[in-house]
């Protein structure tokens, strides 16, 4: 059960670290366009 919950465990941290939620966290980018990318990417 351990191993399964540590592969969890960095699965999750891996998933964190993709572009999509860099993106979403770059204060520098307008809140707006952020929003609108995964929206974008839901209507495909």
């Amino acid at each position: 059960m351990e191993k399964v919950l540590a592969l969890i465990e960095k699965k999750k941290q891996e998933f964190a670290k993709s572009g999509l939620f860099e993106f979403m966290r770059d204060q520098s980018i307008d809140p707006r366009q952020q929003l609108s990318l995964p929206a974008l990417l839901l209507s495909q």
